[in-house]
Protein backbone atom coordinates (compact mmCIF):
# COMPACT_ATOMS: atom_id res chain seq x y z
CA UNK A 1 0.00 0.00 0.00
CA UNK A 2 2.78 2.16 0.82
CA UNK A 3 4.13 1.54 -2.64
CA UNK A 4 1.19 2.50 -4.34
CA UNK A 5 0.29 5.75 -2.21
CA UNK A 6 4.15 6.82 -3.08
CA UNK A 7 3.73 6.04 -6.77
CA UNK A 8 0.31 8.20 -6.78
CA UNK A 9 2.25 11.10 -4.63
CA UNK A 10 5.08 10.85 -7.43
CA UNK A 11 2.31 10.95 -10.45
CA UNK A 12 0.66 13.61 -8.90
CA UNK A 13 3.76 15.81 -8.59
CA UNK A 14 5.02 15.33 -11.85
CA UNK A 15 1.33 16.44 -13.05
CA UNK A 16 1.68 19.49 -11.83
CA UNK A 17 5.13 20.71 -12.38
CA UNK A 18 4.08 19.41 -15.97
CA UNK A 19 1.31 22.12 -15.74
CA UNK A 20 3.57 24.30 -14.40
CA UNK A 21 5.23 24.37 -17.67
CA UNK A 22 3.99 26.95 -20.12
CA UNK A 23 2.69 26.26 -23.36
CA UNK A 24 3.98 29.14 -25.89
CA UNK A 25 2.14 29.32 -28.87
CA UNK A 26 3.84 30.51 -32.28
CA UNK A 27 2.45 34.16 -32.20
CA UNK A 28 3.38 34.77 -28.48
CA UNK A 29 6.94 33.56 -29.80
CA UNK A 30 6.80 36.06 -32.73
CA UNK A 31 5.73 38.84 -29.73
CA UNK A 32 8.73 37.96 -27.79
CA UNK A 33 11.41 38.91 -30.66
CA UNK A 34 10.58 42.14 -30.03
CA UNK A 35 11.53 41.64 -26.49
CA UNK A 36 14.54 40.31 -27.62
CA UNK A 37 15.26 42.83 -30.97
CA UNK A 38 15.20 46.13 -27.88
CA UNK A 39 17.87 44.59 -25.88
CA UNK A 40 20.00 43.95 -28.54
CA UNK A 41 19.58 47.12 -30.05
CA UNK A 42 20.40 48.75 -27.03
CA UNK A 43 23.37 46.27 -26.26
CA UNK A 44 24.55 46.92 -30.00
CA UNK A 45 24.63 50.60 -29.59
CA UNK A 46 26.59 50.03 -26.43
CA UNK A 47 29.11 48.02 -28.02
CA UNK A 48 29.59 50.52 -30.50
CA UNK A 49 29.88 53.70 -28.33
CA UNK A 50 32.36 51.91 -26.08
CA UNK A 51 34.44 50.78 -29.36
CA UNK A 52 34.82 54.91 -30.20
CA UNK A 53 35.90 55.97 -26.41
CA UNK A 54 35.42 58.79 -24.88
CA UNK A 55 35.54 62.25 -27.17
CA UNK A 56 33.01 65.09 -28.57
CA UNK A 57 30.57 62.59 -30.56
CA UNK A 58 29.66 63.40 -33.39
CA UNK A 59 26.31 64.43 -35.42
CA UNK A 60 26.43 61.53 -37.30
CA UNK A 61 26.83 59.21 -34.18
CA UNK A 62 24.86 61.13 -31.82
CA UNK A 63 21.96 60.60 -34.91
CA UNK A 64 22.64 56.80 -34.80
CA UNK A 65 22.34 56.89 -30.83
CA UNK A 66 18.64 58.58 -31.29
CA UNK A 67 18.14 55.98 -34.09
CA UNK A 68 18.97 53.04 -31.98
CA UNK A 69 17.32 53.77 -28.68
CA UNK A 70 14.45 55.16 -30.69
CA UNK A 71 13.80 51.26 -32.61
CA UNK A 72 14.43 49.81 -29.43
CA UNK A 73 11.40 52.09 -27.72
CA UNK A 74 9.09 50.61 -30.79
CA UNK A 75 9.95 47.22 -30.50
CA UNK A 76 9.51 47.64 -26.75
CA UNK A 77 6.18 49.24 -27.51
CA UNK A 78 4.92 46.08 -29.59
CA UNK A 79 5.49 43.66 -26.87
CA UNK A 80 1.99 42.63 -25.21
CA UNK A 81 2.20 42.38 -21.22
CA UNK A 82 0.73 38.99 -21.29
CA UNK A 83 3.86 37.52 -23.08
CA UNK A 84 6.13 39.68 -20.72
CA UNK A 85 4.10 37.74 -17.85
CA UNK A 86 4.95 34.44 -18.96
CA UNK A 87 8.50 35.49 -19.82
CA UNK A 88 8.89 35.94 -16.09
CA UNK A 89 6.11 36.74 -13.29
CA UNK A 90 7.91 40.43 -13.02
CA UNK A 91 9.70 41.20 -16.06
CA UNK A 92 6.32 43.30 -17.40
CA UNK A 93 6.71 45.91 -14.46
CA UNK A 94 10.37 46.02 -14.52
CA UNK A 95 10.64 46.22 -17.84
CA UNK A 96 8.03 48.88 -18.50
CA UNK A 97 9.12 51.12 -15.84
CA UNK A 98 13.01 51.11 -16.33
CA UNK A 99 13.38 49.49 -19.77
CA UNK A 100 10.98 51.30 -21.90
CA UNK A 101 10.52 54.50 -19.64
CA UNK A 102 14.19 54.90 -19.08
CA UNK A 103 14.63 54.85 -22.71
CA UNK A 104 11.69 57.09 -23.73
CA UNK A 105 13.64 60.02 -21.09
CA UNK A 106 16.67 59.53 -23.06
CA UNK A 107 15.16 60.03 -26.06
CA UNK A 108 12.85 62.89 -25.24
CA UNK A 109 16.48 64.33 -23.59
CA UNK A 110 18.11 63.83 -26.81
CA UNK A 111 15.89 65.20 -28.90
CA UNK A 112 14.45 68.42 -27.02
CA UNK A 113 17.68 69.15 -25.04
CA UNK A 114 16.13 67.87 -21.22
CA UNK A 115 19.27 67.47 -19.13
CA UNK A 116 17.16 66.41 -16.39
CA UNK A 117 15.09 63.44 -18.85
CA UNK A 118 18.63 62.04 -19.68
CA UNK A 119 19.49 61.52 -16.37
CA UNK A 120 16.65 60.28 -15.18
CA UNK A 121 16.35 57.88 -18.18
CA UNK A 122 20.29 57.04 -17.56
CA UNK A 123 19.20 55.90 -14.35
CA UNK A 124 16.18 53.78 -14.89
CA UNK A 125 18.20 52.40 -17.64
CA UNK A 126 21.25 51.36 -14.86
CA UNK A 127 18.24 49.88 -12.97
CA UNK A 128 17.22 47.73 -15.61
CA UNK A 129 20.52 46.74 -16.44
CA UNK A 130 20.72 45.78 -12.39
CA UNK A 131 17.57 43.82 -12.42
CA UNK A 132 17.59 42.19 -15.68
CA UNK A 133 21.30 40.98 -14.39
CA UNK A 134 19.67 39.21 -11.31
CA UNK A 135 16.88 37.88 -13.22
CA UNK A 136 18.83 36.87 -16.32
CA UNK A 137 18.99 33.19 -15.52
CA UNK A 138 15.03 32.84 -14.76
CA UNK A 139 14.05 34.59 -18.06
CA UNK A 140 13.79 31.96 -20.38
CA UNK A 141 11.37 32.31 -24.37
CA UNK A 142 10.91 29.23 -26.34
CA UNK A 143 12.52 29.62 -30.37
Amino acid sequence: MKTVFRLVLLALMVMSVASCVQQWTQEEKENAEHFLKSLSLVIEDASYSNKKGPGIVSTQDFAKHISSLQRAFDEANLVRDDVLDKIHPELKNNYRMYFQKGAELIINAWTNGKNYDERQGLALMDSWGDWYEKNRSNIIIPR
